[in-house]
């Protein structure tokens, strides 16, 4: 039997290099390292309120009661909402990335050395209680860490180049 049908093309989009595949991996645990360290946060938020209240009350006995609990309810908010839409950021931006837009690799690094400034925020804010959030929040960089340096590597950059393939 024959066919008139012409064989099928093959593709010729090159494979995901490792390094590739190691920063997406790496970014899309991050965000949810970042995500356990939130929830563990807010899990132990009467913890973390009660330190934080101490802290500033030590720091300046003469601040009214609502002006401490109001820059507590502050701080918790600015630390844990940057670190949740950083690492929303992350699994943007790698997303992108693996579609091959050449571009979402410095949104994606610049995004990651954010990330890794709000979780060491994060981890120092966090440090009352239980030490799960705090731990979360220490992995979520460190991984930040190892995407950014994946994402600098020669192999990242060719498969990224328009043409390449």
């Amino acid at each position: 039997m024959t066919s008139r049908l012409p064989p099928p093309e093959r593709s010729t989009a090159p494979a995901r290099p490792w390094s590739v595949r190691l920063t997406a991996a790496a970014a899309l645990l991050a965000a949810v390292a970042g995500g356990a360290g939130v929830l563990a946060a807010l899990a132990d938020g009467d913890a973390l309120r009660e330190k934080l209240t101490a802290e500033a009350t030590e720091a300046d006995p003469g601040l009214a009661p609502d002006a401490i609990s109001d820059g507590v309810t502050a701080t918790t908010t600015l630390v844990l909402a940057s670190v949740a839409g950083l690492g929303l950021a992350l699994v943007l931006w790698t997303v992108v990335l693996l579609r091959r837009r050449p571009w979402a690799r410095w949104v994606l690094l610049v995004t990651g050395v954010l990330t890794v400034v709000a979780a060491d925020v994060a981890q120092s804010v966090v440090s009352g209680g239980s030490d799960l959030d705090r731990i979360a929040f220490v992995v979520m960089a460190g991984l930040v860490v190892v995407a950014v340096v994946a994402l600098c590597w020669r192999s990242t950059g060719r498969w990224l180049r328009p043409g390449a393939g």
